[in-house]
């Protein structure tokens, strides 16, 4: 591949048949009517799906060429993960591979991915972080990383606002 590849976006073992991308793929509320195609198409990015991309990578961002490669046959939660964390890489037009790039991909990426209230929800329901991301239909991975940026103060955590009129959530333990 000619260009400067960014996002070399691996998971292993997570493919199945067909991309799903007829779902609503933000969570917040004002935004659920965006698609993600939409979105990288606004930068003026391609997004193509290859068969042929380097054993467990998903996707990578090719900043010369303006273009995203994305595994075909991923999952629909997978791929709704893979192509907002490429997306990511092309609104900043990340170039290479650098540590701090594909945190503020892996963050945003979550951030886009989790509705916050959604999120809080299924913590006070006590599920585990596979059961909360069965729940919000994303990856365990993104789960781990929005839990992880809450901890790190990165991203606002979403169980200490208030839940309704007059009701606040109660804090982590």
């Amino acid at each position: 591949m000619r260009g400067h590849e960014c996002g070399e976006h691996t998971t292993s073992g997570h493919t199945s048949a067909a991309p799903d991308t007829t779902r609503p793929v933000y969570a917040s509320p004002d935004s659920r009517d965006v698609d993600i195609h939409d979105l990288i198409g606004r930068l003026g990015v391609r997004v193509e799906y290859r068969a042929d991309l380097p054993p467990g990578r998903l996707g990578a961002y090719l900043d010369d060429e303006r273009r995203i490669l994305i595994r075909s046959g991923l999952t629909g939660p997978l791929e709704r993960e893979t192509l907002h964390h490429e997306y990511v890489h092309a609104k900043y037009r990340d170039r290479g591979s650098d540590p701090s790039a594909e945190r503020r991909a892996e963050r945003e990426c979550a951030s886009m991915l989790i509705d916050e209230r959604e999120y809080a929800a299924a913590e006070r329901s006590g599920l585990s972080p596979l059961g909360i991301a069965h729940q919000l239909d994303v990856p365990l991975a993104v789960v781990r990383v929005y839990q992880r940026e809450i901890l790190a103060g990165r991203l606002p955590d979403p169980r200490l606002r208030p839940r309704g009129e007059g009701e606040v959530a109660d804090r982590p333990a």
